[in-house]
């Protein structure tokens, strides 16, 4: 898993930008793939996120396919 900015508002997958934008926003492309790697790596498993909010991104993440592609941005 590649290592970033830990994402401590939602418990989703640490952030570190592959493009930065004319207008300053960071964004990083994450396959389905990566999103469902995430929901069993360590860094998921041992993290302090409160029990509804590591049901809702597991249920986000669940109903991606592998392929599906996700823009991920920080304004």
């Amino acid at each position: 898993m590649p290592s970033g900015l830990s994402n401590d508002l939602d418990g989703g997958i640490p952030f570190w930008p592959d493009i930065i934008t004319p207008q300053d926003e960071m964004m990083k492309l994450v396959s389905g793939k990566m999103m469902k790697d995430y929901l069993s790596s360590e860094a998921f498993i041992k993290a302090d996120i409160p029990g509804e909010q590591r049901q809702k991104v597991s249920s986000m993440i669940s109903g991606l396919k592998p392929a599906d592609l996700i823009i991920m941005t920080v304004k």
